[in-house]
């Protein structure tokens, strides 16, 4: 149960952190130790898993999918998006610049913890980092583009926000941010507008599958060894 509660408590963080823009959802994972697992068990919802659902032999697929994992840590996430949602929206209307200065010391935080979990550094990595820390500052800076709310652009705004969350360093609210759709699924959560969550959704459930199997697999094995 001890365990249970931990992952809860985990996803209940990633929540958070996936509301923030900023801060991202797959770093809190990373720096909990349990984004090999989360990257693995993602990994999981493949044909084979759709076969055996199909087959009806759920023995099978329970211990091919690790459903307990995902069961806490889903409600941690659902549970930090439903009970912070409106504290949010209502910051951003009365105390945006020390509501962004709280998310811009949260990022440096991140950047620190990062740190400590993958040092030493080789100098190949400082280059890295500091190309990264480049386009960061050109991509922040872009100003938010104003995306018509049509599903379509829900679906599309779903499948590149669950790309950037899940990868450690990106935050998936900001590009949401960038988008124009923050905002818009922020009140959608807040109003229960529950067909545009369901194009949203659907979006992400199609990144997840596909585009981010690709952008995983390549991080995956480095998470592994750290």
């Amino acid at each position: 149960m001890f365990n249970y509660f931990r992952v809860f408590v985990i996803g209940f963080c990633m929540g958070v952190a996936d509301l923030i823009p900023g801060v991202s959802g797959g770093t809190i994972a990373f720096i909990s130790g349990i984004y090999d697992k989360l990257i693995n068990g993602i990994k999981s919802f493949d044909l084979t898993s759709l076969q055996l659902a199909l087959k009806l032999d759920y023995r099978k697929l329970l211990q091919r999918i690790p459903l307990l994992f995902f069961i806490p840590l889903g409600l941690g996430l659902v549970t930090a998006i439903l009970s912070l949602s409106h504290l949010l929206e209502s910051l951003f209307n009365t105390h945006p610049e020390k509501l962004w200065s709280f998310f811009f010391g949260l990022i440096l935080g991140s950047i620190f913890l990062l740190y400590r979990e993958t040092r030493p550094w080789a100098i190949r990595d400082s280059l890295i980092f500091a190309l990264a820390a480049i386009l960061t500052f050109w991509l922040v800076g872009l100003p938010a583009t104003q995306t018509p709310a049509s599903p379509i652009y829900l679906f599309l705004a779903g499948c590149v926000a669950i790309s950037a969350m899940i990868l450690p360093g990106i935050s998936g609210s900001y590009i949401l941010v960038i988008l124009g759709k923050y905002q818009q699924i922020l009140d959608a959560v807040n109003s229960r507008d529950f067909i545009s969550i369901a194009y949203f959704m659907a979006g992400m459930v199609v990144g997840v599958l596909s585009l981010v199997r690709l952008l995983v697999g390549c991080c995956a094995p480095i998470a592994i060894q750290r």
